[in-house]
C-alpha cells in the first residue's frame, strides 16, 4: 500500500499505524532500533525531526520503504523562472561545491 507524502503530517500516522500494525509496542520498535520509548514517542509525534537514517531503520524494522518519485525531470523544473541547471550552474562557483554538498561528503 503507497502513502504519499507532501508534509511530515500524515508521516505520524502512517508510522504508528505500520507499528500497531506489526504489533508492536513503542517500546518493543525501540529495543529493534536501540533508542527508548521516549525516542519513538517522539519520532511518532514529530516526524519532521527525524534523520532520514532513523526513518529508513525504522521503516525497514516495520516492513516499509522510504521511496522518491517525481514527475518531471530535474532540470525540466522551474522555480521563480530558473531551471534546476540554471539554479545549480548560479549556485555552484568556481572553488565551491554544489548546493548539497558539504566538505568531508566526497
Amino acid at each position: 500500500m503507497k502513502h504519499p507524502l507532501i508534509t511530515p503530517g500524515p508521516l505520524q500516522e502512517t508510522l504508528r499505524y505500520l507499528r500497531r500494525r506489526c504489533g508492536l509496542t513503542q517500546a518493543q520498535l525501540g529495543h529493534f532500533l536501540r533508542v527508548d520509548r521516549r525516542r519513538i514517542s517522539q519520532i511518532e509525534c514529530d516526524p519532521g525531526k527525524v534523520s532520514l537514517n532513523q526513518l529508513a531503520a525504522l521503516l525497514s524494522v516495520l516492513g516499509g520503504q522510504l521511496l522518491v518519485e517525481y514527475e518531471t525531470a530535474p532540470d525540466d523544473l522551474t522555480v521563480a523562472g530558473e531551471s534546476g541547471a540554471q539554479r545549480y550552474a548560479r549556485l555552484a562557483r568556481p572553488g565551491r561545491p554544489g548546493p548539497g554538498f558539504s566538505p568531508g561528503m566526497n
